[in-house]
């Protein structure tokens, strides 16, 4: 199955039913988490707990549209600003956070230099945040690795390297002003050659930018349908 969001048209609304406490943090209401529609083949359905950052370094745009639930969407690089199916055509008002999809990463840990790199460091992302910001929408940045090759040597060198990632991520969240992180990680669990699985590099990923985002930061992590019954 191909989970690539590069094949999901412009916006992917994910409607998690995720009750938005206080302090921004996602928490999910008992009984009350469904996994979401799938669309071209790729689910991405949020988590029932999303952790809250812990280290103040700016202030966080707060979401204010007044929905009740998370809505949550997925806006390409690719497609950003296309006044058909970008963001200029959006109503941002059902919204409740947008992700720009993304910055790819390495087998090193960095931040791949492709056109998704162009494109976030280009008006077309400003404006979107801006616009975001002004609905009371949060604005979040998507860092991409998927690796479905026997092995997973790509996956598990970049998390291996995930300190270079998660310092990189960080300082691109400052930069541009975003409210969070969104992890798109995708590949096989397995052992990695330093003995760890990737499974538990991935958790500890999730560690490090919780320590590492300003305080209040909104994170999220995407999952597979099949997450809900793989043991």
């Amino acid at each position: 199955m191909n989970r690539s969001l590069h094949f999901v048209s412009a916006l992917a609304l994910i409607i998690g039913l995720l009750a938005i406490t206080n302090d921004g943090v996602a928490a999910a209401s008992s009984g009350d988490v469904r996994p979401s529609a799938s669309l071209a083949n790729h689910t991405s359905v949020l988590p029932s707990k999303l952790l809250n950052g812990s280290l103040a370094a700016q202030s966080i745009h707060r979401g204010s549209t007044g929905l009740s639930k998370e809505v949550f969407g997925f806006a390409l690089s690719s497609s950003l600003s296309d006044p058909t199916v970008g963001y200029p055509s959006w109503k941002f008002s059902l919204l409740s956070t947008v992700a720009f999809f993304g910055l790819h990463i390495n087998w090193d840990g960095t931040v791949v230099a492709d056109s998704g790199w162009n494109v976030w460091n280009s008006a077309a992302l400003t404006n979107l945040v801006a616009t975001a910001h002004a609905a009371g929408t949060k604005a979040v940045l998507t860092i991409v690795l998927q690796d479905f090759q026997p092995g997973n040597a790509n996956m598990c060198a970049a998390l291996i390297n995930r300190a270079v990632t998660v310092r990189q991520t960080a300082a691109q969240v400052l930069a541009k002003g975003v409210d969070g992180v969104n992890v798109d990680y995708e590949g096989l669990n397995g052992t990695c050659q330093n003995g760890q699985t990737s499974q538990s590099m991935l958790t500890d990923v999730a560690r490090q930018l919780r320590a590492a985002l300003p305080a209040g930061s909104y994170r999220s992590i995407d999952t597979y349908e099949g997450a809900a019954a793989d043991p």
